[in-house]
């Protein structure tokens, strides 16, 4: 009990790190506390901990250690968790991301897609876990090339985030800036000018 006590707090350390953006320093206490929790057969714990592991590589550029852990981290969360579990939308969240930043564009929108449709399935449609998962299916389908597709997603994610009040929040600027780049390659500049200024007044605000 002891030891599952330390390993929960080592895991807001990791948690702390990682939001200041010192993944290196955050994986390293994933990598300490995973076995903890995986002696205890805490499985939720155990997964969680894979998938931030998993997470603070990806950041890191480790893109291929990263899908490692995502697919140890699905594994275990399908076995011991089950296939509706907001762990397993997690891990196939990471596995897109990792793929997304290899440029592999059609493994990258597999995988969110998969996140999405898990979602869909077991959260409520204005769920802002949705809009994330909108928010990165829209920078696929950008970065592949598939503009209409990606506005589409993009805006869904908007207004998620609106009505949720999170109008000034770091993954609706990106939204917004994601936006702007697609109208710009569409050639529709004003739209792409509007979108670009909005991602500006949204991060603004959240430096002040």
């Amino acid at each position: 009990m002891e030891g599952l006590q330390m390993a929960k707090e080592k895991r807001e350390e990791a948690l702390q790190l990682s939001s200041e953006g010192k993944f290196a320093e955050s994986r390293l206490l994933y990598e300490t506390i995973a076995p903890v929790f995986e002696a205890a057969a805490a499985w939720e714990d155990y997964v969680d901990c894979l998938n931030r592991w998993s997470e603070c590589l990806w950041r890191n550029a480790q893109f291929d250690a990263g899908i490692v852990q995502a697919t140890l981290a699905l594994q275990i969360a399908l076995e011991q968790l089950g296939e509706e579990h907001e762990q397993v939308a997690v891990s196939y969240s990471n596995l897109g991301n990792c793929f997304l930043f290899k440029r592999n564009h059609e493994k990258a929108i597999e995988y969110h897609q998969k996140t999405l449709q898990l979602r869909l399935r077991t959260l409520n449609e204005n769920q802002i876990l949705i809009a994330k998962s909108y928010t990165n299916l829209g920078a696929c389908y950008k970065e592949n090339g598939a503009y209409r597709q990606a506005i589409e997603y993009l805006k869904k994610a908007v207004q998620i985030f609106k009505a949720n009040g999170n109008d000034n929040d770091l993954y609706i600027s990106h939204c917004y800036n994601n936006l702007g780049s697609c109208y710009k390659e569409m050639g529709d500049y004003n739209l792409a000018i509007k979108c670009y200024q909005t991602t500006l007044e949204i991060r603004l605000k959240i430096l002040d």
